[in-house]
Parts: structure tokens; C-alpha cells; sequence
């Protein structure tokens, strides 16, 4: 996991003058909610604008939880992550 979290958080660790704002959005029945955290803490050390948002278990199986809840449960996390992409904006 250190590779990925090391290759995923590079452009944030690069640009010190990049304000990109990470959202890290998952159904509790993900398959792994390690790399969203571990991605989330990185950003957080580096001051950079995140949120981590975990919702409730999406279907019965992790693969639901996954592709599922990206796929088909747009209404469940799309608010949130709008409403946190359009206060990063602002800023």
C-alpha cells in the first residue's frame, strides 16, 4: 500500500503551490477503505483541502459496496461531494 499511496499522492506533494482539493468517497463495504484514509492523512499532513466521506454498507457484497455504490448510488454520496468540491472552490 505504500507504493499507491506514495504514486496516488504525488501531485499533491509536487505542487506545493496546488490547492487541488481530494475527496475520498466509499461505501462501508468497500472492498479496502485503507488507501481513501491512508490518501485522506496524507493530505492532511500536507495542509492540502480533503474529505473523507464513509457511508453506510451499499448491497450485500464488497464488489456492491465498490463499483456499486460509485456506479448507482450517485444520490447517496453526490450531494456531499459536491457540496465539499463547490466550498474548495471557493476558497
Amino acid at each position: 500500500m505504500e507504493r499507491f499511496v506514495e504514486f496516488a499522492s504525488a501531485p499533491y506533494r509536487r505542487g506545493k503551490k496546488s490547492d487541488h482539493a481530494g475527496v475520498f468517497s466509499a461505501g462501508e463495504n468497500d472492498h479496502d477503505l485503507g488507501p481513501s484514509r491512508t490518501l485522506a492523512a496524507e493530505l492532511q499532513k500536507l495542509g492540502k483541502p480533503y474529505k473523507l466521506l464513509i457511508f453506510p454498507p451499499y448491497g450485500q457484497t464488497h464488489e456492491e459496496g465498490h463499483g456499486g455504490f460509485c456506479m448507482r448510488a450517485t444520490n447517496v454520496w453526490g450531494p456531499a461531494v459536491i457540496s465539499f468540491l463547490d466550498a474548495a472552490m471557493e476558497k
